[in-house]
Order: structure tokens, then C-alpha cells, then sequence
């Protein structure tokens, strides 16, 4: 996709140039990779790349001729730069023109016709504080509480798997309660006992329950700093940062056919109504959604199942699902 933007900038050669040898490599492993295991995305990703390229060229807010660099986000770019700056970027696209930004981070997300799209993973312990480090001590108060909550739900769920089996403890050590729990269960969440699993999906339901509300709590006290906040779990950072997804369909006779190429950035958003939904019944996960005078974008937020559910503290993830107002 980089090569097909230099082309049409005429900056072929000058890609060719900036680009580090062992990345060459490294694109033709990943090509290897790609056709091997997925032979038609293989023959189709290229049709792909190609029509996002041609959207980036016609979005940016620059001419073609303003552009003297397309560079290709890694190891090696990000020590020149603030590595927070690009980690969430694929491609950077560098103009000469003094009075415009100089760089324009592209972040490049393939995705199936009306799924979900991951943005953000994060630490259950560390999500409020991290994320909604701009309300000060509040998100550290609040994320204090949410960690007591991560405590007092895994101590009822061990509890209640524990009273199944007949074995009422009333030690309050969790690592005796895991003791006790590894005699008659497995760690993997998908080999429980489907008796036991409403106690699973309560356990992450509580959690999101908690988790919303907090959140709720910080957009009631400031709404427009809440906004800002979630830009970051939109998979926007800062402000340079625009998210191109090529949205592909299957139909029966072929796979990966585009369908819709969707962007935006935190200048597209900025002016959008925000409504929290909160989690149904039995449901580990809420949404966000931020709607403006031309896009919808609903981010799900979603207590995610670790591969041992003996882990007391869960992540969290993000992923949004967009589309355009017609």
C-alpha cells in the first residue's frame, strides 16, 4: 500500500530509498506467511491495499505534489520519533509544506463487513488510571475501587464453583481458595463444566457492571474530557493519528471483496454525541457510541476471558465497529 501512495506521488525511487534492507525481508516473510495460510486473501490483498491507497491520497490535506516521504512505521522509525507518537501507525506520511502539519500518521485496519475491529487492549488493574489519567486524582480513586471490585468478584466466583463441589471455606486467601479450586476444576475457561458457567459470565458481567458505571460517573462530572479520553481507545493517541479500515465482504463465490473503505480521526469525531449503553444481562461487555453529523462508531468495551481463569486480574479489550451516515 506505501509503494502504490509513492507511486501516484511520484516518490518511487524515494521510497525505495528510505526504506531499511532488512524490511524486505521482512515484507517477503510476511507475504509467505499470507499464502500459505490464506491463499485468497493473498490473491486479493493486493486489489485491497490498492483502492485504500487511492482513499488515503484523496482524504489527506495535502496535494500529492506536497509530499516528499511515505515511510514505513517500525522499530527503526520509531527511534527517530516519539515511539507513543506512531505505535499505533502503519504508515507516515511526511510534507514539506511549512504551514501544514508536517506529519499525517496512517493506521491501516482490514476488517470483515460489519464486525467488530480491535483498537485497544488493556490491564483490568491499570485501565481507568491509564486511559483516564486527564481526571487527575478521580481516575485514581476510581480505579482503587474498581481493583477492590476485580478482588471481591473472583473471591465470590472461586466460592460459588467451590459450594458446587460441596467445599464451603471461609478463608479469605485467595491462593488457598486456587488451591482448593485446581483439585476439582481446570484453569481453561472452556473446559468447565456447563453447570458452572453461569458463574463465569456473572463473574465478567459484574465486573463490566462496575466498569460502566465508573465511566458513566466520569462522563457525567466532564463530558468533553471523557471524549477526549476515549479518542485513545478508538486507537487514537494524538492528534496526527487518521484510521483508514478496508471493510471486505464474502460472497459465495469469492472471499475478501471490498465493500466500504472507512476513516476517520479525533478532528472528524470531535463534534460527536457520546451515549454509554450499558451491559446486558449475563453480558461481559458495554458499548460507546459516538455519532456525528456523518459517522456512527460504536466502541465495545469487553472484560476479556484470559486463557486461565485463575488470573485475578482480566484484560480489557476495545473494539469498534463504524460506518457512515448515508
Amino acid at each position: 500500500m506505501a509503494l502504490k501512495i509513492a507511486e501516484e506521488c511520484h516518490l518511487y525511487s524515494v521510497f525505495f530509498e528510505e526504506l531499511p534492507k532488512d524490511y524486505l525481508i521482512l515484507l517477503k516473510e510476511q507475504q509467505e506467511e499470507v499464502m500459505e495460510s490464506d491463499i485468497e486473501l493473498y490473491e486479493n490483498i493486493q486489489v485491497l491495499a490498492d483502492l485504500t491507497a487511492q482513499e488515503i491520497i484523496s482524504q489527506v490535506p495535502f496535494e500529492k505534489k506536497e509530499l516528499k516521504s511515505i515511510l514505513l512505521v517500525g522499530e527503526k522509525e520509531s527511534e527517530k520519533r516519539n515511539k507513543e507518537d506512531v505505535q499505533e501507525g502503519d504508515i507516515v506520511l511526511v510534507s514539506d509544506v511549512k504551514e501544514k502539519e508536517k506529519d499525517l500518521i496512517i493506521s491501516l485496519k482490514l476488517c470483515k463487513k460489519s464486525s467488530y475491529v480491535n483498537s485497544k487492549n488493556g490491564g483490568a488493574r491499570s485501565f481507568i488510571e491509564k486511559y483516564f489519567s486527564s481526571f487527575g486524582e478521580k481516575s485514581t480513586k476510581f480505579q482503587s475501587q474498581f481493583n477492590k471490585s476485580l478482588d471481591s468478584e473472583f473471591y465470590f466466583f472461586l466460592n460459588s464453583l467451590l459450594s458446587e463441589k460441596g467445599v464451603e471455606d471461609e478463608s479469605e486467601n485467595i491462593s488457598h481458595l486456587l488451591k482448593k479450586f485446581n483439585e476439582y476444576y481446570s484453569s481453561r475457561p472452556g473446559e468447565l463444566p456447563e453447570n458452572v458457567r453461569i458463574y463465569l459470565k456473572h463473574y465478567y458481567h459484574q465486573l463490566a457492571k462496575k466498569l460502566f458505571s465508573l465511566l458513566e460517573d466520569l462522563y457525567i462530572d466532564n463530558s468533553r474530557l471523557f471524549f477526549l479520553s476515549i479518542a485513545s481507545l478508538l486507537g487514537l493517541s494524538n492528534e496526527k493519528i487518521w484510521q483508514f479500515t478496508c471493510f471486505y465482504e464474502n460472497n459465495k463465490t469469492q472471499r475478501y471483496q471490498e465493500d466500504e473503505i472507512f476513516f476517520f480521526s479525533t478532528s472528524f469525531i470531535a463534534e460527536g454525541k457520546v451515549v454509554l449503553v450499558p451491559p446486558k444481562e449475563n453480558i461481559s461487555s458495554f458499548n460507546i457510541l459516538i455519532e456525528s453529523e456523518k459517522m456512527e462508531i460504536d466502541l465495545q468495551v469487553r472484560i476479556k476471558p484470559m486463557q486461565s481463569i485463575t488470573v485475578p486480574s482480566p484484560k480489557i479489550n476495545c473494539s469498534i465497529k463504524s460506518k457512515k451516515k448515508s
